[in-house]
């Protein structure tokens, strides 16, 4: 082979080279936006599902008021709208359970203050007991008496 097949060869192989790179660039490219486009399905399904839900549960909210306030009756109820009015009462049954639970186990926690209480109530409730106070004794002119 002389110099000029050489160089020939050596050029060819750098742009098989540089076509193979791309062709993998490319590959990786496909997977990368695959990989987006399926995750960006599974979050619109994730969210679609979260707004079914949401709106399920103010359906129920509403039918429950309806019911309440005897602008329905469970009579005027189709079969899918009992069942599913059933399944919500069970819900809320059971997540009324377990606050009552968690209530029963932490009877002192129903007394603290919620998120969004004014500051007076929070420092009430963070503000030791006897500790420092007038009638808690402890260096003051009473003592002396």
């Amino acid at each position: 082979m002389d110099e000029k097949e050489l160089d020939q060869t050596r050029k060819i192989i750098k742009e098989l080279m540089k076509a193979l790179e791309a062709t993998g660039m490319a590959r990786e490219a496909v997977a990368v936006e695959s990989y987006l486009k399926t995750k960006i399905k599974n979050i619109r399904e994730e969210k679609g599902d979260n707004i079914r839900k949401v709106n399920k549960e103010l359906e129920m909210d509403q039918l429950a008021s309806q019911l309440r306030n005897g602008e329905r009756s469970h009579a005027d109820l189709s079969l899918t709208e009992n069942e599913d009015f059933l399944q919500y009462t069970e819900e809320r049954i059971a997540c009324l359970k377990i606050l009552r639970d968690v209530l029963q186990r932490h009877p002192d926690d129903a007394n603290e203050p919620i998120l969004g209480d004014d500051d007076d109530n929070i420092a009430k409730a963070s503000a030791p007991e006897g500790g420092g106070s007038k009638s808690g004794g402890g260096g003051g002119a009473d003592d002396d008496a």
